[in-house]
């Protein structure tokens, strides 16, 4: 069974973060990452706060939302 699931709404500027148990929502943020830093630091940014929030919250799930959007 499931226990704590981590919900993360992909963006570079801003990705949108909600915390989750069986009982309800737990608690959620946002990662902010700076127009001045390359896509490379943005991502690298993206990645070491999920990684530090999934080790320091024994998250059990990740749910990813589906990009909607089109590159050009």
């Amino acid at each position: 069974m499931l226990k704590k699931s981590l919900a993360i709404d992909p963006g570079i500027a801003n990705t949108g973060l909600a915390y989750t148990t069986p009982s309800g929502l737990t608690g959620f943020g946002t990662i902010v990452t700076k127009p001045s830093e390359t896509l490379e630091e943005r991502l690298w940014s993206i990645f070491y706060e999920v990684r530090n929030i999934v080790e320091s919250n024994d998250i059990d799930c990740i749910i990813i939302e589906d990009f909607l959007g089109k590159f050009s």
